[in-house]
């Protein structure tokens, strides 16, 4: 063989080697590309296997969670991510199963402060979502970090409840994020990367009746939450007022009289990094009944409280309406002052994944004489 022909067999065999070794790194590149922007947004992601066509990586059997957030597990069937020169563009997931078992609020706080990383947009379809015994079947999700996105779902089951459609739009302007659900929520996100932030939620009036089971089918209720947020792991405060119509409070026969079908409730909330809430100056009216107290919502978002309150008998007598104990007396007791008080407990009990299973529990004690 002549020096010219191996020389050319060589040169051929060394720019093989040279495709073969860039078509390898390539694709290498390309997933390790991948696995560092998701790095970049907090998540924590592995997947069976990675298949590179052109400038798009699909990724298989997926797993993955929020880095430094509890309680919340991800998987999908599978992913494509569109890479744009170094960094991606934009990804594709489908039918993602998402499945909470703990309300990390401040894993969630610190997810939300590292922003959108390297600006992809996100469309997630066909998604399911369940936190406790709450379902959200057949999730849209386009998600455009710059200005925003929309999520929609076909089937959102509470116990207790008939499954509803639901949809929610969210737009960013800077550090600021305003989502709304229309007829039901409007919230103001503030979470900069640095610095304190706040969050405000207002409920404008809306029909409850599926969270309470349908026993109440005139309920309605509205409300407002304001957050001030702090830059690292300190205490998240504020206050939370909402009134509820059209629910007359279980208070018991003996003080049914006082009560109407209008209740406010008030409260100062004080949720340190770690532990649960608690809910201070905890204040419930409603007709001549005014009760005080304290609660707390678990991590899991299970609330427990107790309240207290005490009705002097006069105010009682002229309240009532001839029913339960009260009226009694009043009719025994014409012309007469009633002295003493009634003195009403209630404990409160519920779930924010099973609102209609809630419990209210009176005790009351009637300390009435003439």
């Amino acid at each position: 063989m002549s020096r010219a022909r191996r020389a050319a067999i060589l040169a051929a065999a060394a720019a093989l080697a040279v495709a073969l070794l860039a078509f390898v790194t390539y694709d290498a590149w390309l997933t390790a590309l991948v696995r560092a922007a998701a790095a970049r947004r907090g998540v924590e992601l592995s997947f069976s296997s990675a298949q590179v066509s052109g400038t798009k990586v699909r990724l298989v059997g997926i797993t993955a969670a929020l880095a430094g957030v509890r309680g919340v597990g991800i998987r999908a069937d599978e992913a494509t991510v569109f890479v744009s020169g170094l960094s991606i563009s934009r990804v594709d997931v489908q039918r993602p199963v998402i499945t909470v078992s703990e309300l990390d609020l401040d894993g969630l706080r610190a997810a939300a402060r590292r922003g959108g990383g390297d600006g992809a947009r996100l469309y997630a379809r066909d998604a399911t979502a369940t936190w406790g015994a709450a379902t959200a079947r057949g999730v849209d999700v386009d998600h455009d970090p710059v200005a925003g996105g929309k999520l929609t779902a076909r089937e959102v089951t509470l116990p207790g409840a008939p499954a509803t459609g639901a949809e929610l739009s969210w737009t960013v302007s800077g550090d600021e994020t305003t989502v709304r659900v229309p007829g039901r929520l409007e919230a103001r996100l503030r979470l900069p990367e640095r610095g304190a932030g706040s969050a405000a939620f207002t409920f404008p009036e809306q029909s409850i009746a599926a969270w309470t089971g349908g026993r109440h089918p005139q309920a309605r209720a509205s409300g407002a939450l304001t957050l001030s947020v702090p830059e690292g792991a300190g205490v998240t405060t504020g206050e939370l007022t909402a009134r509820v119509d059209g629910v007359r409070p279980s208070v018991g026969r003996e003080a049914a009289g006082l009560v109407g079908a209008q209740t406010d409730v008030s409260a100062t909330i004080s949720a340190p990094a770690g532990a649960p809430a608690s809910l201070t100056s905890l204040k419930l009216t409603n007709g001549a009944l005014a009760l005080a107290g304290r609660g707390e919502v678990s991590r899991a978002g299970h609330l427990r409280a107790a309240l207290d309150g005490a009705v002097p008998c006069s105010t009682a007598a002229s309240s009532a309406a001839g029913g339960g104990l009260i009226g009694g007396l009043v009719g025994r007791a014409v012309g007469a002052a009633l002295g003493g008080n009634i003195a009403v407990h209630l404990a409160v009990d519920a779930d924010a994944t099973n609102p209609g299973a809630a419990s209210v529990t009176p005790t009351v004690r009637v300390g009435c004489g003439l």
